[in-house]
Order: C-alpha cells, then sequence, then structure tokens
C-alpha cells in the first residue's frame, strides 16, 4: 500500500530542505549586517555625546546642528546607497523608469515614516526579523540608533541649551 520515494521526491525534499537552509543564513546574515550598521552609524552620535557638555554656563546657545548629527546622516546615506545598489539594477533609469523610480522613492519614504510612527505608539523589538526589504533593512537600522542614543542620552543631564541642542539634532534627523 504505501508509496515508495522516488528519486524526484528525494531531489525535491533536498531542494526544499537548502532552500530553507539557505534563507535561514541568509535572514542571519542580513540581522547581523542591521545590527553592525546600526552601530556603525551609532558611534559618531556616541562620541558626540560623550565629548560635549550638555549642562552648565558655558553651553552655548544652539545655532546648528552637532556635527556628530551630520556624521550619523552620512552613515544611514551609506546605508541606503548600498541598499540600492544591492536591491537596484545599477543602470540609469530611462525616463519611464525614472518616473516609477520616484513613485517607489515615495512609498518606500512613506513606508519608513509608518515605521517610525508605529515605533513611537507601540512597544517595537529592535533586534527583531528583518525581510528583505530595503525599507525595512533602513527601518531595522534606524531602529538599533534609536535604541542606542535613547539609552546613552537617558543617562546624561541637561541645562536648557543642551536641551535645545538635543532638540536641534533629533529635529535635524527627522525624528
Amino acid at each position: 500500500g504505501s508509496k515508495r520515494p522516488t528519486l524526484d521526491d528525494a531531489s525535491e525534499m533536498q531542494v526544499a530542505q537548502r532552500s530553507h537552509e539557505a534563507r535561514t543564513t541568509a535572514l542571519a546574515l542580513l540581522q547581523r549586517y542591521v545590527r553592525e550598521a546600526g552601530f556603525a552609524a551609532c558611534a559618531p552620535f556616541q562620541n558626540g555625546l560623550s565629548t560635549t557638555t550638555w549642562s552648565g554656563p558655558d553651553v552655548p546657545e544652539p545655532t546648528s546642528v552637532s556635527p556628530h548629527v551630520a556624521e550619523v546622516i552620512k552613515q544611514f546615506v551609506a546605508v541606503k546607497d548600498a541598499l540600492l545598489e544591492l536591491f537596484g539594477d545599477g543602470e540609469p533609469p530611462t525616463r519611464g523608469q525614472a518616473s516609477r523610480t520616484y513613485e517607489a522613492f515615495v512609498k518606500q519614504r512613506k513606508s519608513v515614516d509608518t515605521h517610525i510612527s508605529k515605533l513611537f505608539s507601540d512597544r517595537i523589538e529592535v533586534f527583531g526579523e528583518v525581510d528583505f526589504e530595503p525599507s525595512q533593512i533602513l527601518f531595522a537600522t534606524v531602529k538599533v540608533v534609536l535604541k542606542a542614543v535613547s539609552e546613552w542620552v537617558r543617562e546624561l543631564t541637561f541645562g536648557a541649551h543642551g536641551l535645545q541642542q538635543m532638540e536641534v539634532d533629533v529635529h535635524f534627523m527627522g525624528i
């Protein structure tokens, strides 16, 4: 009565198993990339926080964004560029493709904005699973940075001008 597996059935099972193993490994590598990219983007901010005086009479009134924030933005741009290189086709778009690319960018930006809004309204797992979507990867990197910054800032004491500077920096980052 029972059907004996054929070579084709065994091959299909092997392919399915190998495919599952490859996806699991790829997801683990992606999570590691997000963590490392997030930590790399955090480094300038942590350095800026530790070398800046945030309270006291010597803290000047803010007139511009802190240099360490500009470095964090450069790190995010580097991650975005790497994602575009990885997920894009690398070819300059034609006129029709350019409008579709712009529409995709706007859609991706709205997706990231939605994710950031959700971050502040819900409790979100920082080092959770990430899928192979550029907006999800970029957002996961942002979550790592925001989590680290929130932990560091929690331990600081701010004077009026130090708090104003932090507000300027956070506003500039768009969060």
